[in-house]
């Protein structure tokens, strides 16, 4: 009964463990994080500029740590996505005075693949991408005509290799017309998300979507306004709809109209970044304003009423503009800290509850129904002639981290005590016991899942197994000893 009990304790440990209770905060070198991702080995990568001109990439493991890190010269990245063979693809400006759309892509190990730079003889400036069905890419840019005056959407969509397919210019008669960003939708065609506003900022903004099909071409447009919406984030939902996340939450059917509108108030607002549809509801990440500026992950529920919210934050301003679900269930937020030393990225890893460890706090949040005035309006698709370059971006490499708390998510049961080395390990692993002699070793991944298990002599107090048949990742080390057993975390490269 014991064993069994040790047993059934152990599967819950490891399935816990399996559900996000790896947590940290930590501060990385000048910049913001203008997005953040999920790379396929869980780690993660966090991309946005490192300065007024430059630009950071910055590759992390699961905990946090910094794998490689590229800074670009004369290139603002705007947003990043993982492709479906695990690289990375970015997009934003190339240029200082005058831009060019620039895309990116970067292998895993932190090599180029290829650069290109879109150009249509004005000042454009690249804002989100997305990867289509046919392995190419989808571009959502703002083309500003320095002659007239006018700022435009422009959609680029490319191959694989970011050769140009078709590009379109979506002109209004809007001001600061400006396209945030682009998905392609389950119909194959795509969703423009942007912001627009009445003839100056005072006037307010709003929000607009253009729904296009395959090629470019437009189904439908619609704009919403009300005193104070504003939003970034937008999703597709299952049921064929839209929900666009920030301080106003709107959620529409397949044809962009209003089903319901929620407006969170948190202290003195909240400027929502990203959403994302949960089985039960959504979870918004952005930045709360609660006496200064704050990290915020909020919960809501299937029709926008607040469930639970969170705010994070140094004693500086905190900016949070990106978020995303982690495959453990978790989630990781991403911007900036900024106090009298300058600015310097920062991010939070949380559980799926929005637990990270230090500098947090449940906030209380209220909502109401604000009445939200929705409508079409004209849009002149006009075909756009780019030119399409490749080039090489000047890079220079470096990283630095500074960890403000974390938990791996897994404490001591039992008495027994060891320790590993190397840890990480890439092929030999020495364990050393300090009282106890092991009988049995067994190895598990983070589902929980037996991959490997090796019998001792009792007598042995020092022990060297080799991992080098393990994938990289995180494992937990479990033995037998005299005294019971012990589990240890283990990282292999």
């Amino acid at each position: 009964m014991r064993n069994l009990l040790a047993l059934i304790f152990l599967f819950f440990q490891f399935a816990f463990l399996a559900k996000g209770q790896v947590t940290f905060q930590k501060l990385y070198n000048s910049g913001t994080a203008y997005s953040v991702l999920q790379s396929s080995d869980s780690g993660f990568v966090l991309s946005g500029p490192s300065d007024g001109t430059n630009a950071l990439l910055l590759k992390l493991n699961y905990f946090g740590d910094t794998t490689w890190a590229l800074k670009f010269d004369t290139i603002h990245i705007q947003s990043s996505l993982k492709s479906h063979d695990g690289s990375i693809i970015v997009v934003g400006t190339s240029g200082i005075s005058s831009g060019d759309v620039a895309v990116i892509k970067i292998g895993s190990a932190g090599n180029i693949i290829w650069a290109k730079k879109y150009d249509s003889s004005n000042n454009e400036n690249g804002y989100s991408i997305d990867e289509t069905l046919d392995s190419g890419f989808i571009i959502v840019a703002s083309v500003y005509d320095s002659i007239l005056e006018t700022n435009d959407v422009s959609l680029i969509k490319t191959d694989s290799i970011g050769n140009i397919i078709w590009s379109k210019l979506y002109s209004t008669n809007f001001n600061n017309y400006v396209g945030h960003l682009v998905r392609q939708t389950h119909d194959n065609g795509f969703i423009v998300m942007g912001t627009y506003n009445l003839g100056s900022w005072n006037a307010g903004i709003g929000i607009f979507l253009i729904k296009c099909n395959d090629i470019g071409d437009t189904i439908w447009t619609k704009k919403y306004f009300t005193n104070g919406v504003n939003g970034l984030g937008l999703e597709e939902t299952r049921d064929g709809g839209f929900i666009i996340g920030g301080g106003t939450l709107l959620k529409t059917d397949s044809l962009g109209n209003l089903l319901w509108a929620k407006q969170l108030t948190i202290g003195n607002g909240i400027l929502g970044f990203y959403i994302h549809e949960l089985v039960n509801g959504y979870v918004i990440a952005g930045t709360g304003y609660v006496g200064t500026s704050e990290f915020n992950l909020t919960m809501v529920d299937t029709f926008g009423n607040p469930v639970w919210s969170n705010g994070y934050g140094t004693s500086g301003d905190c900016w949070c503009y990106s978020g995303s679900i982690v495959h453990d269930g978790g989630y990781a937020l991403a911007g900036n800290e900024i106090d009298s030393s300058g600015s310097r990225i920062y991010l939070i890893k949380t559980d799926a509850t929005g637990n990270s460890g230090c500098n947090e706090i449940a906030l209380p949040v209220s909502s109401i129904s604000p009445s939200i005035i929705v409508s079409s309006y004209p849009v002149a698709v006009l075909s756009l002639n780019m030119t399409v370059s490749s080039f090489m971006p000047t890079i220079r490499y470096g990283g630095e981290v500074t960890t403000l708390c974390a938990s791996v998510g897994i404490s001591s049961i039992s008495s027994a005590s060891f320790t590993l080395s190397p840890n990480p390990a890439i092929t030999i692993v020495e364990l050393i016991f300090e009282q106890s002699k092991t009988s049995s070793l067994e190895i598990y991944n983070l589902l929980g899942e037996k991959v490997d298990n090796f019998h001792f002599s009792r007598d042995e107090s020092e022990i060297k197994i080799n991992v080098s048949g393990l994938n990289p990742g995180i494992y937990f080390v479990k033995v037998e000893t005299e005294n019971g057993t012990s589990v240890q975390k283990l990282v292999k490269q």
